[in-house]
C-alpha cells in the first residue's frame, strides 16, 4: 500500500520556520496584521540586522502577494526596508 503524504498546514509551516530562525539565534516576532493591511508575517532580529519576512504557502493555489502587501512592501522599500518573500 502506498504511503499517503500529508501536507503541512500554513500555520504549521510558519511555526516550523520560526523555530528554525530561533534555533539559528534570531529574536523572532510574529506580527499581527489586524491593524495594518499588508504587514509582513515576521520580524526577525540578529546581530543588529532586522529582517521583515512574508511567508507564503507554495501548496496553496494562487499563493501570491495581495495588493495590500505589494503596496505596503513598496512603501517600506521607499524607506530603505526590504521585505523578503519566502515560499514554504
Amino acid at each position: 500500500m502506498k504511503e499517503l503524504k500529508i501536507k503541512k498546514t500554513e500555520i504549521e509551516k510558519q511555526k516550523s520556520f520560526i523555530a528554525k530562525l530561533r534555533a539559528n539565534g534570531y529574536l523572532v516576532f510574529k506580527l499581527n496584521d489586524s491593524y495594518i493591511a499588508g504587514l509582513p508575517d515576521i520580524m526577525a532580529i540578529k546581530d543588529g540586522v532586522v529582517r521583515f519576512i512574508e511567508l507564503k504557502n507554495k501548496d496553496r493555489a494562487g499563493a501570491k502577494l495581495s495588493l495590500e502587501q505589494v503596496h505596503l512592501h513598496s512603501k517600506m522599500l521607499e524607506h530603505g526596508v526590504e521585505v523578503e518573500v519566502i515560499y514554504l
